[in-house]
């Protein structure tokens, strides 16, 4: 016969509570590695853009020679140039940019902090975890509508795999992932984890 106190002590257990912590740190670095790269990526846009300006008139001059003598003489690679100037009129500004990144980093370090508290038990965590949830859902929804652009870029210049893989990772870090947070934690006040 089994003892009633060891089933209760297995009822009780909140084991889930400091792994949903761990995971939280861990998941927190690693969204902050996705946002450093796409805000470096917007960097290198914003760079070439004003490198394509600088050479406006040179690439007009080569590309009329170009066109002029059905592509026999090149004068330097305009078409790089238009390339590179249909993708960055097609991309959101670089503030946008910028900004979606930093603000990712501002919650990957938010995220970070509240792992830790989580792991800690402060009763306060579960509610502001929640806040935290929503806020960075919407965050990811605005982050992720605007680098749909990079990723359907990335996919088109020939490097699907690195398009394919960055957009599963924004949709899994930017919007599963505050979501099911926001529902582990309704679940965890609504069964009383917290307040034992």
């Amino acid at each position: 016969m089994r003892d009633m106190s060891d089933d209760r002590k297995k009822a009780c257990c909140h084991c889930w509570i400091p792994v949903m912590g761990a995971l939280l740190i861990v998941i927190s670095i690693a969204d902050c590695g996705l946002a450093v790269v796409l805000g470096s990526l917007a960097e290198v846009v914003h760079q070439l853009d004003r490198q394509v300006d600088s050479h406006t008139t040179g690439m007009k001059v080569a590309g009329f020679f170009h066109g002029l003598t059905g592509g026999l003489v090149n004068l330097g690679d305009s078409q790089t140039g238009v390339r590179i100037r249909s993708l960055v009129d097609e991309l959101p500004t670089y503030w946008v940019m910028a900004t979606l990144a930093w603000g990712r980093v501002f919650i990957c370090i938010l995220g970070f902090i509240l792992g830790w508290l989580l792991v800690w038990r402060f009763r306060f965590v579960p509610f502001t975890l929640i806040a935290w949830g929503v806020f960075s859902l919407v965050w990811g929804l605005l982050s992720v509508s605007e680098a749909r652009v990079i990723f359907r870029s990335l996919v088109i210049e020939d490097l699907t795999m690195v398009g394919v893989l960055l957009s599963c990772l924004a949709f899994l870090l930017h919007l599963l992932w505050p979501f099911y947070v926001v529902v582990r934690m309704f679940k965890g006040i609504r069964a009383g984890d917290f307040s034992r």
